[in-house]
């Protein structure tokens, strides 16, 4: 699928010992399901030379979200609240993940990440 969408892709869907970086920039790419599997970490096990980056969590990109001016931060799901038009209030707990071969090397809280960029 990925190689219908990205012609990009196709040279490191057919060579999967090419290394690349794949930054998954959607919500919950790399939160676990009940088997304990994300899709940053399938895609991780399918292409071993790869690093995949993801959030753990939801992803928010809003100017003024609540009144706080350019948020661009990741909520964790634990303690999900909604304000009174039912959205995600934003408690910025959530993750920045890295995997290569399948294992996590790398978790950085939201406010750790954001300050390095």
């Amino acid at each position: 699928m990925m190689s219908d969408l990205s012609p990009a892709y196709t040279a490191y869907a057919n060579d999967k010992s090419l290394p690349f970086t794949l930054n998954l920039l959607t919500c919950l790419g790399a939160t676990p399901d009940t088997d304990g599997m994300s899709i940053a970490k399938a895609i991780s096990l399918e292409h071993p030379n790869a690093t995949i980056t993801a959030f753990d969590g939801f992803a928010f990109y809003q100017k003024n979200y609540l009144g706080t001016p350019n948020t661009f931060s990741i909520s964790s799901l634990a303690n999900v609240q909604f304000d009174k038009k039912n959205n995600i209030i934003n408690n910025g707990n959530g993750f920045v993940v890295t995997f290569q071969n399948g294992q996590e090397i790398s978790r950085i809280h939201t406010s750790e990440y954001f300050k390095r960029l």
